[in-house]
């Protein structure tokens, strides 16, 4: 409290000496000027008067020279004021807040670099573009994936013991995510995408590789779910453009069968994201890791446990952002199986 009444009255005395300084000014130049409209009494008389006014003026400029710095500060102050307290950018048309973006990249970037090769243009512009590209659209939050990874026989795939599909395994994963659009109490219509590729299993029918179900606010939707072989690989994509209004609940629910067994997953999210928590578990003891790709606006946190891993991250994701996960399954040693 007392701070702010010291900077209070700071403010008040720069203001009551600049008002001074200037008034001492005025009244220096019209001493100056006396002795040309007034009859002076003397010689000696006139010099003094000028000397007098002369001196005056200069205590006045050297006074307000002193201030400078507090008037700059005042300045910025006010036009802070102006331009953000006093919400005056909400009135600017959307290319002169660009121009304005791009400037103040441009004398954010020219404070951490000097090099005069260095390209004080085109970089702001690009960095400006890219997150203009996507203001004001839908984002995700409260992104939660679980992840869940095991060896399957193959009488549970193909119904039967399959002597060239020895080593199979699946994926399990549940998406929840929650829409929030721009607009409120206005429909927003969002196009969900979903694609995933494995290695295909022979004998397996292409389409029999995956299964997945997709919800809207708990309600199962109709989705079609398209699949191609390439070579080895078998792709699946389901889209699908939703409705809805202010906010909406996704939550897809997906199994697939791959063959061959695997030591990594990747994932990323194709809008702003906001909240992510992923968690990766094996059936088996593995060496899990697991971490978010590129630079991240908040501390992740990630717990190691004996069968997989939890990560957590409060803050933002950029689109195509995501995360990585590796494992290592542990060879069980029946001796000290207390160690597990």
């Amino acid at each position: 409290m007392e701070e702010k009444d010291f900077g209070k009255e700071k403010k008040n005395f720069s203001k009551r000496l600049l008002g001074l300084m200037f008034v001492m000014g005025l009244f220096g130049v019209n001493v100056i000027l006396m002795h040309k409209y007034v009859e002076p009494i003397s010689q000696v008389a006139s010099l003094v008067i000028i000397h007098l006014g002369t001196a005056i003026l200069i205590a006045s400029v050297v006074g307000f020279a002193i201030e400078l710095v507090d008037i700059r500060q005042y300045v910025e102050d006010r036009l802070k004021s102006i331009l953000i307290n006093s919400s005056y950018l909400n009135l600017l048309d959307e290319s002169t807040i660009r121009d304005l973006i791009f400037s103040s990249f441009e004398s954010l970037i020219r404070r951490k670099a000097n090099n005069p090769e260095y390209d004080f243009k085109t970089l702001p512009k690009q960095i400006r573009n890219r997150m203009l590209l996507t203001l004001g659209e839908t984002y995700y939050s409260e992104y939660s994936e679980r992840v869940e990874y095991k060896q399957v026989e193959p009488f549970e795939v193909l119904g039967a013991e399959s002597a060239l599909n020895k080593d199979l395994s699946s994926f399990y994963v549940v998406t929840e995510i929650t829409l929030t659009a721009p607009g409120h109490n206005e429909k927003t219509l969002f196009h969900l995408d979903y694609p995933w590729s494995v290695r295909r299993i022979r004998g397996l029918e292409k389409e029999k590789h995956f299964s997945l179900k997709l919800f809207v606010d708990d309600d199962e939707q109709d989705i079609e779910i398209k699949c191609e072989e390439k070579g080895d690989i078998v792709e699946m994509r389901v889209e699908k453009t939703i409705e809805f209004i202010n906010s909406a609940e996704i939550r897809w629910e997906g199994k697939c069968y791959m063959y061959g067994m695997i030591n990594y997953y990747s994932s990323y999210m194709n809008q702003w994201t906001k909240e992510a928590e992923i968690i990766f578990s094996m059936d088996k003891p593995c060496d899990s890791y697991i971490e978010i790709s590129g630079i991240t606006t908040d501390i992740q946190r990630v717990t190691i446990t004996p069968t997989g891993s939890h990560i957590r991250h409060p803050g933002w994701f950029l689109p195509k952002q995501g995360y990585f996960i590796s494992w290592e399954e542990k060879e069980i040693n029946n001796n000290s199986i207390n160690n597990l």
